[in-house]
């Protein structure tokens, strides 16, 4: 073998082990949705407060803070809301008076509507990394049996899985079967037994739900061809945000 058929050799096991070693550096440094908790969230919601005494004074055209140890007038009650004047009748025969508006929520640039499909791969870059949490059993308001378990990211309840505490049956979401009796044995042992596998087959969907009070997407996951949970993405398509509620019912609820 000649010197040039080794050179040829040598050179492409080094770009072979070059792009190997490239590769794996891109897949430990894939970024991971970082997880939003509820001081951030509220950091990023809150209403900026007003400015110190001394401050620059108010740009034209708005009207100038309230002197100082002075309390500011509360502002009026929205249409509808408690402690608003009632609007008056309308007159017999006449139009019927007109519904109060809806209330208004915060305004955000229109710019994030762009963050729907980065929103849907934040999810699902951190699928994989979803976990299964605690199973518990809580009573609706309505005094029914509910069957929960949690899925976990980063430790934190980011959604909610339904069974049926008849027979441990996955239950898709919105549907709420009427049981009052308590959980069957069977039924909670079938869901311990299989949650963890439901948790690593659920699907990501492609396409995301914006929800204005919470200022967040809602990625659908699927499991068996149904809808069985959501994933929720702050606006900005890139922090995952906990199930708060889940949360808090996964420390109170109990084992049946």
């Amino acid at each position: 073998m000649t010197n040039t058929n080794l050179s040829a050799i040598a050179a492409s096991l080094t770009l072979l082990l070059l792009g190997f070693t490239g590769g794996s550096a891109m897949a430990q440094n894939k970024p991971i949705p970082p997880l939003l908790n509820e001081l951030q969230l509220g950091a990023q919601v809150a209403v900026p407060p007003a400015p110190p005494a001394g401050a620059l004074p108010s740009a034209p055209g708005t009207a100038p803070p309230p002197p100082t140890g002075t309390v500011p007038p509360p502002p009026p009650p929205p249409p509808g809301g408690p402690g608003a004047v009632p609007s008056p009748p309308p007159p017999p025969g006449g139009p019927a008076a007109p519904a109060p508006p809806p209330r208004a929520e915060r305004n955000l640039p229109l710019a994030f509507l762009h963050n729907g499909p980065r929103a849907v791969e934040a999810a699902r870059a951190a699928r994989p990394m979803l976990t299964a949490g605690k199973v518990w059993s809580r009573r609706a308001p309505g005094g029914e049996r509910q069957l929960k378990a949690a899925i976990l990211y980063q430790g934190m309840a980011v959604g909610v899985l339904e069974f049926s505490p008849l027979d441990g049956t996955l239950l898709p979401v919105g549907y709420h079967p009427r049981i009052y009796s308590p959980v069957a044995p069977p039924a909670l042992e079938r869901v311990k037994r299989e949650v963890a596998g439901i948790v690593s087959r659920l699907e990501v969907l492609d396409g995301a739900e914006f929800r204005a009070p919470e200022a967040s997407w809602v990625v659908p996951l699927a499991e068996g061809g149904m809808i069985v949970s959501h994933l929720k993405i702050y606006y900005d398509g890139v922090h995952v945000i906990p199930d708060f509620p889940a949360n808090q019912e996964m420390q109170l609820g109990t084992l049946p």
